[in-house]
This record gives C-alpha cells, structure tokens and sequence, in this order.
C-alpha cells in the first residue's frame, strides 16, 4: 500500500509479554508440581492396611490419585507445549531483534552523527602533496569545525579541491591523522588537482558515496574505474574535465563497471542511460560468443 512501509521498528529488549507468557507457565507448573508431591506424600503417610474394610477406601483413593495424575500429567504436557512455543518465539525475537549491545551501538552512532561537524576544507591551499596536510589548517566556513577529545576533526566529508596535487598516496594515513572516524568518510572532493592516477588506497574508504575527480589529468579510463569497483557505497561520481572523458563510449563504459551509480559527472542516470548500459552488454556478450564459435571452427 502506498504510503506505508514493508519494514517496522524492533520492539524493546527484552519483549515483556513473551517474558510474561514465560513466567506464567512456570507458575502454573510448579503449582501442578506441588499438588503431585503433596498427594504423593499423603500415600506415603498413610499406608494401605491388609484389612478389607479398610482397604476399599485405600483403593478408591488410589484410583483417585492416579486420575489425577493423569490428569495433572496432561496438563502439564500442554503447558509444557505452550513454554516451548513461546521459549521459540522469544528465541526469534532474539535473532531477529537488536541485541542491548547493538541497540548501544546504533545509539552510539547516531549521537555520533549528531555531533558531525561541517565538511573540513583544505581547497584552495596550493597543496602539492598530502603530507602537507599536516601542516596546515583547514579554511574557516560558516560552522565551527567540531573535534574530539583526541584533537582530531569530527566529520565525514574532506574537500581537497583546488590544489596542485600530482597524486594522493598516503591519503589514507593522512586521513587517520586528521579525522575522529575516518572509516564514516562518505565525501572526498579531489576536483581541480593535476591527478594522473587514483590509488588502490582509496578503497580503504568503505563509506564513501561521493567522489569528485573532474578537473584533473586522467587519462586511462580502466586504471580509474578499477579501484572504484570495491566501493560498494558510491552513488555520486565525477570525471569530466580528464581526458578518458573523450574515450569513445566513456558514459556507458563507466555506468557498466559502476552500476550502484545514481549519478555521473553531476547529471542523474536515466533510463535510456540503462538501456545504453544494457545493449552494451549484449553487444559484448554477443561478441564473445562468436569468436569462440569462430575458435571452435578453427
């Protein structure tokens, strides 16, 4: 239905009712357990006497006591089945339901977002290279940055556009010196540099959904895309302004390795982009049937 949603919110750990079911039960069995052991005791108390006037009411008690344990021991059966089944639910509940230490840490991270500071900003410092990181201050902006207790910055975006950069090895050290959490980067500007290749360091950022590469000096379009593949996260990506942007096919080529990408060189990916994406493969699918058939005839 529209406007509703498939997922809902856990419920609170430990669910009460289930406990409630649980407790109840037990109650229920010890006090079955109880009136057995009591009557089981009265029969030992009070002996059977070899004497016939006393011996029928002996046998009417007994046949008594063992209705009743009958009873009792159906009773018991079936509230035995009612524990198992809310012991499997409450089980359920149990793998399917945030545990205390993951509910901790949802809470953890989410006040952590809370005190997410602005983008830190390096653009515009006449950076050649990422160890001059470390010397410098990011530029001011509209917020204050915010940083933890160990002196390191607490945000999750890194604009490092505007600069003389040549490469960006060592980025990831680099990262771990500056940033409270570096593994929660989802925001890497590196446009405008003189970049010629990406790292494989650059996947080390699991998190990140948007990286600008525009404006710099790549030019072979498989030793850029290659490293991209491993960022599962990536939705946002920018090329333009390199030379691989003048391969032929370069759109569909990009789309075809990264297909998580929402949008490309700052225009969304439509349908007919899909569509280009998919004859694409097929073309190439069918290209490589017929020279194994060709292969196969020679």
């Amino acid at each position: 239905m529209e406007g509703t949603s498939r997922w809902k919110p856990f419920p609170v750990w430990p669910n009460s009712k289930f406990c409630e079911d649980i407790e109840r039960i037990l109650a229920n069995l010890r006090r079955e357990n109880e009136e057995i052991n009591r009557k089981l005791k009265e029969l030992h108390t009070h002996p059977p006497e070899p004497i016939a006037d006393i011996q029928k009411p002996y046998i009417r008690n007994s046949e008594e006591f063992e209705k009743f344990v009958e009873e009792s021991t159906i009773r018991n059966k079936k509230l035995i089945k009612d524990l198992e089944l809310s012991s499997a639910r409450l089980r359920s509940r149990a793998v399917y339901s945030p545990t205390e230490d993951a509910l901790e840490r949802a809470k953890v991270k989410l006040l952590r977002s809370n005190e997410t500071g602005p983008p830190l900003d390096y653009s515009f410092k006449s950076l050649s290279s990422i160890e001059e990181l470390k010397m410098q201050r990011p530029r001011r902006g509209v917020k204050r940055y915010r940083k933890a207790s160990t002196g390191r910055y607490n945000c999750t975006a890194l604009r490092l556009n505007n600069n003389q950069l040549v490469s960006v090895h060592g980025i990831h050290a680099v990262a771990y010196q500056l940033l409270e959490h570096p593994e929660t980067l989802t925001w890497l500007d590196l446009s405008f540099n003189r970049i010629t290749v990406v790292p494989p360091e650059i996947t080390s950022f699991n998190a990140l959904k948007i990286l600008y590469l525009h404006g710099n000096q790549l030019s072979d379009l498989n030793s850029t895309i290659r490293p991209l593949k491993c960022l599962e996260e990536l939705y946002s990506l920018t090329l333009h302004g390199n030379p691989l942007e003048e391969r032929k096919g370069y759109r569909a080529r990009v789309l075809v390795n990264l297909p998580t990408l929402k949008s490309l060189d700052f225009n969304n990916v439509t349908s007919a982009d899909r569509k280009r994406v998919i004859a694409r493969q097929e073309a190439a699918s069918a290209k490589s049937t017929g020279r194994c058939r060709l292969s196969a005839f020679d």
